[in-house]
């Protein structure tokens, strides 16, 4: 699975992400942890297709639909679980976003964190080169 090839040391979180491993759903690391700058206060963060039963797998870990700041055109929607710090990205096509993360780090192009609106010009122009 590919989430198991990082070090988590939330133990409220790694509860959760075990239950994930668990899971017939496909979860992948992204964002700060995945990108290898994430500070010792980041959360988590997820993404996932829209698999059969995945809403109700996010509702009985304690995930809540959220209105997010993801709002490239992969994402269809966010859940977050407040007590263990993670976001689980929704996308349309989790192939495609797995290839372009991949991409994106081989090439050391990184997200900022805290620039939300480059962030999601920089999935969107990445996901248009991914489709052209």
């Amino acid at each position: 699975m590919p989430i198991m090839n990082h070090d988590f040391s939330n133990l409220r979180a790694l509860s959760v992400i075990e239950k994930f491993v668990q899971s017939k759903h496909n979860f992948y690391l992204t964002g700060s942890r995945f990108f290898g700058v994430s500070s010792s206060d980041s959360d988590y963060d997820f993404f996932t297709g829209d698999t059969p039963g995945l809403d109700y797998f996010l509702e009985e870990l304690g995930f809540e639909c959220v209105v997010s700041d993801y709002n490239d055109n992969n994402c269809k929607y966010v859940c977050r679980h407040h007590e263990a710090h993670i976001d689980v990205q929704v996308v349309k096509d989790p192939c495609m976003k797995e290839a372009i993360q991949e991409s994106m780090k081989r090439w050391g192009v990184i997200p900022r964190s805290s620039s939300k609106s480059y962030n999601t010009s920089l999935w969107n122009f990445a996901s248009d080169l991914y489709n052209f």
